[in-house]
């Protein structure tokens, strides 16, 4: 079973007290399908059967924590465009494919939960499940340049529609030789009511036997995910990217064969880029920035 093992003991990031300091944490799953390559956060319906067209990144979600501020957060998709916006950006939403989407923002201490306001969410919005995972991590609320609350996070999604693979000088023969190309290892997530996970070694190639497979509890996977993480984001935030992402495998066909690898830098760059500015001149900070994209394909 997949069911994560909460709480935990301890957190794996402690924010530094600093007031000119401001840390800005994400992570995304970038989906390999039929369809293209779209980075995203939160599952959706048809993905990963073919590793050779469109790519998702599904969804970036990005918290802040340390200094509260005044600025501009800006998305910047590198290859595609960006598809999917929450809250609503303050620019950049005018053309069909946007390359860039911004929000002026203020970044406030958190209020408790029971005293927060309630964000407006459209109607319809394809991933509002899970948006109270995203809301459980310590951070800075998120209000508008008027003063209006808008949430704990910002999320946005980017399609590559020709894949990113596609960019590439090589040939991809299949699911695993793909991974291969961005990570060593992987996850090897089998799917079902009584899904498994283990440590699925991808490189080199083109060898994967069953005695490279160790077996993960709920708890080793959460480290696992620390790990590619380099350690810098928090535990909640991991544990929010694994329960929103644990039921898709849980819920899918039983039998089927996923693969869940880390992206290197260099690549999360090229999908896109983000970048805190500030309003006011005298509004000097140290800005941090800590991603972690997985990838995600269908072995079979």
């Amino acid at each position: 079973m997949l069911t994560l093992l909460l709480p935990f003991l301890a957190d794996t990031v402690i924010v530094p007290v600093d007031e000119t300091l401001i840390r800005v944490h994400e992570w995304g799953v970038v989906t390999f399908t039929s369809f293209g390559t779209e980075a995203a956060g939160a599952p959706g319906d048809t993905y990963g059967f073919d590793p050779f067209g469109m790519v998702c990144v599904d969804a970036p979600v990005v918290w802040f924590h340390g200094s509260p501020f005044s600025g501009t957060f800006t998305a910047r998709a590198g290859m595609g465009f960006v598809s999917v916006a929450y809250p609503e950006p303050s620019v950049g939403f005018e053309g069909a494919t946007p390359q860039a989407v911004s929000w002026h923002i203020e970044g406030r201490h958190p209020v408790p939960f029971d005293e927060a306001p309630t964000p407006h969410v459209p109607v319809n919005t394809p991933f509002a499940w899970a948006m109270d995972h995203w809301r459980d991590v310590p951070c800075l609320d998120l209000y508008d340049s008027e003063g209006n609350y808008l949430d704990r996070f910002l999320y946005y999604e980017t399609l590559i529609p020709d894949g990113i693979q596609a960019r590439m000088n090589t040939v991809v023969e299949d699911g695993r030789h793909l991974a291969g190309l961005f990570s060593p290892e992987g996850l090897l997530i089998t799917t079902g009511e009584e899904s498994e996970v283990h440590v699925y070694t991808i490189i080199p190639l083109p060898v994967l036997r069953d005695a490279l497979r160790l077996p993960l509890e709920s708890a080793d996977v959460h480290e696992k995910m620390c790990d590619w993480a380099g350690g810098n984001l928090k535990s909640h935030e991991i544990a929010a990217l694994w329960n929103t992402w644990e039921p898709f495998f849980r819920e899918r066909p039983a039998g089927e064969r996923w693969l869940l690898f880390p992206l290197p830098p260099e690549t999360v760059e090229s999908i896109s880029s983000i970048n805190l500015s500030f309003e006011n001149r005298y509004d000097i900070a140290t800005v941090e920035y800590h991603r972690l994209f997985l990838g995600l394909v269908r072995l079979e």
